[in-house]
C-alpha cells in the first residue's frame, strides 16, 4: 500500500507551467470576456505504475478517476452557467494520448483519459449554441520529472524531440485565444517525435 499512497499523491511538475504560462498569455480577447471565468484548463491528474487489474486498489482507482476525470466535470458544471450568460467561453480537458488505447497495467489512467475525450466530444456538441468553444489536448510522453519517474529515464534517451511542458502549454494558450475559434469538440495530439501511444 505505501507504494500505491506515493503515486496516489503525484503532481506532475508540467501541470504548473501550463497553469503558470496560460496566467501569464492570457488570450487575445475583448476586455468584457477576458477574465478568469471565460477559460477553463482541467489539468488537474494524477497517474499510477503499470498494476494489474486484480491487484489494483480500489481507493486508489477511486482517486484516479476523481482528480482525472470528476474534478474536470466539477470545474466545468461551476463555471458553465457564467459562460453561456456571457455567450463566450474557452473550455480545455487535459487528455492524454493514453486516451486512445488501451495498455496492460494502465487500466484507471487509460479510462480516465478516454471519458475525457469523450466528455469534451459531448459538452462541445451541448454548448456550441452558446459561443462555447471545448477540446481537448493528448499529450504523449513530456519530459518532466513525473514521467522520467514513471516510465524511467529511458524513454527520454531514446527520444531526443520529446515533447517539453512548454510546448503543451503553447497549445492550450492557442487553445484558449480567439485565433481557434473555428475549433471545437477536437482533441488534438502533441507528442513531438515520440511513440505516440507509449505504454
Amino acid at each position: 500500500m505505501p507504494r500505491l499512497r506515493r503515486w496516489a499523491s503525484v503532481r506532475l511538475p508540467h501541470q504548473q507551467t501550463l497553469a503558470s504560462k496560460a496566467r501569464s498569455t492570457p488570450p487575445p480577447v475583448p476586455q468584457s470576456q477576458n477574465s478568469a471565468e471565460s477559460t477553463s484548463v482541467n489539468n488537474a491528474g494524477i497517474i499510477h505504475p503499470r498494476i494489474p487489474v486484480a491487484e489494483f486498489d480500489p481507493q486508489l482507482f477511486r482517486d484516479v478517476l476523481n482528480v482525472n476525470m470528476t474534478g474536470a466535470f466539477l470545474i466545468t458544471k461551476a463555471l458553465l452557467p457564467g459562460m453561456i450568460e456571457r455567450g463566450y467561453g474557452k473550455i480545455i480537458n487535459i487528455s492524454s494520448l493514453g486516451g486512445r488505447k488501451g495498455a496492460a497495467g494502465r487500466s484507471a489512467y487509460r479510462i480516465t483519459k478516454a471519458g475525457l475525450i469523450s466528455f469534451t466530444e459531448s459538452l462541445a456538441a451541448e454548448v456550441k449554441q452558446y459561443g462555447i468553444d471545448v477540446n481537448a489536448i493528448c499529450p504523449g510522453a513530456v519530459d518532466t520529472e513525473g514521467y522520467r519517474e514513471a516510465f524511467n529515464a529511458t524513454g527520454v534517451a531514446r527520444n531526443p524531440k520529446i515533447a517539453t511542458p512548454e510546448n503543451i502549454a503553447d497549445v492550450a494558450v492557442f487553445l484558449a485565444s480567439d485565433r481557434s475559434t473555428a475549433i471545437t469538440g477536437t482533441a488534438i495530439d502533441a507528442f513531438g517525435a515520440t511513440n505516440p501511444l507509449f505504454g
